[in-house]
């Protein structure tokens, strides 16, 4: 009888798991593999880049147009290697791949040129005030702004009056709106100022003091935050299964 043989049969091929190869995680390997080589993700870039740079920039000077003013010549021409729109693009296009655009006045008094700079050759180094007043403030006014328009006291207190409602000693209708205002108030500006402690304070320990604090306020209110969250959760959950077996092992008697 006719035997076939197979030239690849005595061939035995040993594979292993591969292992991940990660690429570095700088400015330069991330903007290379994610949009240097990516053709989808570098055209889509451009082309925002583009969009936004055409869109012309003029000078306003007392409420007229100024076309032969030294800002509108330095946009128009930033620098002797580059046009407006060129240096836009490229302000532009390391806003959306790294997520902070950096630009360079060049100029003894005035600005005579504008570069743009690599933002991963770029630090920003915060003031020893200025950073952490700034972040205080921001957090001050977001805090008023929430609770403005999330609460209304105008509304809570018709609703009061509506339902028979009352604050003891306190007039009802716009006295009682004055009343929750004024409250509401004073607990939103204790609440700002420990929040903004709690925020600036890991700051000034690293800064200041050279503790070794690895979490920066933002990251310790989350942290907190989900972790009551959490806790929460769990015993909402704990107490929904104790009256589900209660109803369960429990029994009700009939009326008669």
């Amino acid at each position: 009888p006719e035997i076939k043989d197979s030239r690849v049969g005595p061939l035995i091929a040993l594979t292993s798991g591969g292992r991940a190869r990660w690429t570095p995680r700088d400015y330069a390997h991330l903007a290379e593999e994610g949009f240097a080589k990516n053709a989808v993700a570098y055209r889509c870039v451009r082309m925002i880049a583009e969009a936004a740079a055409s869109t012309p920039l003029t000078v306003f000077a007392d409420g007229v147009r100024r076309d032969d003013h030294p800002l509108a010549a330095l946009l128009a021409r930033p620098n002797p290697e580059q046009s407006g729109a060129e240096w836009l693009e490229a302000l532009y296009g390391a806003l959306q791949t790294a997520g902070n655009a950096y630009a360079e006045a060049v100029g003894d008094q005035e600005p005579e040129e504008l570069w743009t700079l690599r933002p991963d050759r770029v630090k920003v180094i915060p003031g020893r005030a200025g950073y952490e007043l700034l972040y205080v403030a921001f957090i001050v006014f977001f805090c008023f702004f929430y609770t403005a328009v999330t609460f209304n006291p105008v509304d809570v207190a018709d609703n009061m009056r509506k339902y028979g409602g009352y604050v003891p000693g306190i007039r009802p209708g716009k006295k009682t709106a004055e009343y929750i205002d004024d409250v509401l108030t004073k607990l939103t500006f204790g609440g700002a100022i420990y929040v903004s402690a709690v925020c600036v304070l890991p700051s000034i320990l690293i800064s200041s003091f050279n503790v070794p604090f690895y979490f920066g306020g933002t990251a310790l209110l989350i942290v907190v935050g989900v972790a009551l969250d959490t806790a929460g959760q769990i015993e909402t959950h704990l107490l929904t299964r104790q009256y589900e077996g209660f109803m369960k092992k429990g029994k009700i008697a009939r009326r008669r």
